[in-house]
């Protein structure tokens, strides 16, 4: 069964009951059970060691191949979340080597194709990323069906490939085939809603079109709060995005509320030295110093630029408004 992952990543794991005929016996189920569980408690470490035990029991088979892709792609999503990123490509290359022998293997060859995509856009590689998320739509669409929630989450996640790419048409047009397709399976007020509609206000704001954006990212904010929480992860980007609009409209009370709850959020979810949070600081800082609070945006900046020299790649699925490079078109325009 797909477990979904922070940031989008996905495992594919058996159900334990069917495994038992393995060469490695009952150990294989169990050690993927416990591994699960350490990855749950975000005990990344002790994850990686039981899905490593795990590979190590299993035998030659057929059926002992398709569980190694398995256990690959968990160990891959391990490697990944430790920002070892060289060994979560090879993890992912060899899970996917074995899948493509597979013959209709179906979700399992999906998975490992997401996740390198995944990765690959990490590394700011759209190219290849793009079509290893376009392999992995066809794949869903045809076991899942064009309206399933798989396809939904590919179209997003492919989508903030080509708003990445500069292809902002094509990006709002996946952007809103995810939003209908959820729409009709949670309704429009459900939760599960927030990231497409936090997509797609970004963009809108990016080609100043901040009504629209405005009434999206409301939309988001409600949802993500009536499903988890007025400090749900979930809340950030919209916070951060509407935060950008309101210092643009020159309401700055309503913007330094909305900064000061996404900086909250991001430290509280991702750590200090998260890249997001040092967006966040350069955001909060330009409106300090333009409410005339400069030694106030001092602070905020010398944090920014210190996580900046020591933070990794941010992943683009992540990626929240620069209100400084947005004022900066703004005057272009």
């Amino acid at each position: 069964m797909p477990l979904a992952l922070r940031f989008g990543l996905v495992l594919l794991l058996a159900a334990p009951g069917a495994l038992s005929s393995a060469s490695g016996g009952e150990q294989w189920p169990v050690l993927i059970q416990r591994g699960n569980q350490a990855y749950r408690a975000n005990q990344l470490a002790e994850a990686e060691k039981f899905f490593q035990a795990a590979l190590d029991v299993l035998g030659t088979s057929s059926e002992d191949s398709q569980r190694r892709a398995v256990t690959l792609d968990c160990l891959g999503a391990m490697n990944y979340y430790q920002r070892r990123y060289t060994a979560a490509e090879s993890r992912y290359r060899q899970a996917l080597a074995i899948w493509e022998t597979v013959p209709d293997a179906g979700a399992g060859l999906a998975t490992v194709l997401y996740n390198l995509a995944t990765l690959y856009r990490l590394e700011h590689l759209y190219s290849k990323s793009g079509l290893l998320f376009q392999r992995a739509l066809l794949i869903r669409e045809k076991v899942f069906g064009e309206s399933s929630t798989e396809v939904a989450d590919t179209l997003n996640e492919l989508g903030v490939v080509f708003e990445a790419e500069g292809r902002s048409g094509e990006a709002e047009v996946l952007y809103l085939k995810s939003l209908a397709i959820l729409e009709q399976w949670f309704g429009p007020g459900g939760g599960e809603l927030a990231k497409p509609l936090n997509n797609i206000g970004r963009l809108y704001i990016i080609l100043g079109r901040s009504r629209d954006a405005e009434d999206l990212l409301r939309r988001a904010l409600r949802q993500s709060e009536a499903q988890s929480g007025a400090n749900a992860v979930q809340a950030g980007p919209a916070l951060n995005n509407l935060g950008c609009i309101y210092f643009a409209q020159r309401r700055a009370p309503e913007a330094e509320d909305a900064f000061r709850r996404a900086l909250s959020i991001y430290e509280a979810a991702f750590g200090p030295l998260d890249p997001q949070v040092a967006q966040i600081l350069r955001n909060y800082a330009d409106l300090l110093r333009h409410t005339g609070r400069k030694r106030e945006a001092a602070k905020f900046e010398t944090r920014a630029r210190a996580i900046a020299q020591i933070s990794a790649s941010s992943d683009p699925s992540r990626f929240i408004v620069d209100v400084h490079a947005l004022r900066a078109s703004a005057k272009s325009r």
